[in-house]
């Protein structure tokens, strides 16, 4: 897993897994020990805000609302966000948190 990674995100016997964007770096990501990372669960958007940014199609994540995601409920990874759109989300982040 790296930071970026666009990866199934639910617990076994899910109907339907959600998709989520992994954010933590990948010195935490390669750490077994650690049980939970951060990340973005990608949503579907009716009125998308400023806070909101687009994921490759799979949806909208709300830089506003970074999660904790259980590493036992990662499953595949489908894709990932690229290195311009990790940025994009970091400055979403720097505005949300104002840092």
């Amino acid at each position: 897993m790296r930071k970026g990674d666009i990866i199934h995100y639910g617990a076994e016997g899910m109907a339907r897994p959600r998709i989520a964007v992994l954010i933590s770096s990948d010195i935490i990501l390669g750490r077994a020990d650690i049980s939970h990372v951060s990340g973005f669960v990608i949503r579907e958007v009716e009125h998308p805000g400023l806070q909101h940014m687009d994921v490759s199609g799979f949806g909208f994540i709300d830089a506003a609302t970074p999660e904790r995601l259980y590493r036992g409920w990662i499953g595949e990874i489908v894709g990932n966000v690229g290195d311009a759109a990790l940025e994009t989300i970091a400055a979403h982040l720097r505005i949300a948190f104002d840092l």
